[in-house]
């Protein structure tokens, strides 16, 4: 349910992402970049299941963030997206709240965030999921920056989601950015349709910007730690994006994820995104 952002770089924004990216993968990045954005994004998913059939699902969501200074030093922000897939329709609802410090050597970013999920048409019943995320971004001259960040810490299902610890890294070197994210979910429910004692993410991924309105980005992901519907130990996936900003306030960014070892498994979405479109 993220943005086109982060599908093209396949996950990749613990320490530095903006807007509709952070809500979901660290709820303290959203503090990291100051501006304030309106955006929609379209994504189609392609899957097989474990039955081996091929399920499409097509996914609408909108988002809103203000991380710009403000006398609170608070940033915060909300998306919503609607998964219309070829059997189970849901409604999912993220939030995030950060705190803003400010120093001499970095500004230090401390966030939650809470996630909602519920099937579409059903109304609230014991089976909707709602949790909690805290996390931690660090902020070095807009070089280098640092995240850590902590899934479903407060869940509905009594700690049946996955708990899971997240970290990252980036560092700015001219026109390149370079990243590392490391995650582990521990005792996690299924995934694929194969239960799973751990899941440990590696994602590695670059960005260069051609020119100050232009970038693009590359990045690879290993999931290890679980069995897939062929019964591999492990995933490997890879992603591809870019964002063009047209007149310094419309970024238009397109994100490609593609399982290495499924070819017919892919996720491909478009960002329209508004920035400070009131003039701030």
């Amino acid at each position: 349910m993220v943005p086109a952002r982060s599908v093209g770089s396949a996950g990749l924004g613990r320490s530095y992402a903006s807007a509709g990216n952070a809500l979901v993968l660290n709820p303290a990045a959203l503090g990291v970049a100051k501006q304030y954005v309106l955006g929609t994004t379209y994504s189609l998913a392609r899957a097989r299941t474990a039955a081996e059939e091929t399920e499409f699902h097509h996914l609408l969501g909108v988002e809103w963030t203000d991380s710009t200074p403000n006398a609170l030093n608070l940033a915060m922000g909300l998306s919503y997206a609607l998964d219309l897939g070829a059997e189970e329709k849901r409604h999912n609802a993220h939030g995030a709240l950060v705190y803003v410090l400010d120093t001499a050597m970095a500004s230090i970013n401390i966030g939650v965030g809470g996630h909602f999920a519920q099937d579409f048409g059903t109304g609230l019943t014991p089976e909707d999921l709602w949790s909690f995320d805290a996390g931690l971004a660090l902020n070095f001259r807009n070089q280098f920056m640092l995240g850590l960040v902590g899934y479903n810490l407060v869940d509905s299902l009594e700690g049946e989601l996955p708990i899971g610890v997240g970290g990252g890294a980036s560092y700015w070197f001219g026109s390149f950015v370079f990243a590392f994210d490391l995650s582990a979910m521990v005792d996690a429910q299924t995934r694929a349709g194969n239960p799973a004692d751990s899941l440990l993410t590696y994602i590695l991924g670059l960005q260069y910007m051609l020119s100050p309105d232009f970038f693009v980005r590359l990045s690879g992901r290993h999931d290890a730690g679980e069995e897939d519907l062929s019964g591999n130990p492990s995933e490997w996936s890879l992603g591809a994006g870019l964002t063009f900003i047209a007149a310094e306030r419309v970024g238009l960014e397109l994100g490609y994820h593609q399982q290495v070892d499924r070819p017919d498994d892919f996720r491909l979405a478009f960002t329209i995104e508004l920035y400070n479109p009131f003039g701030m």
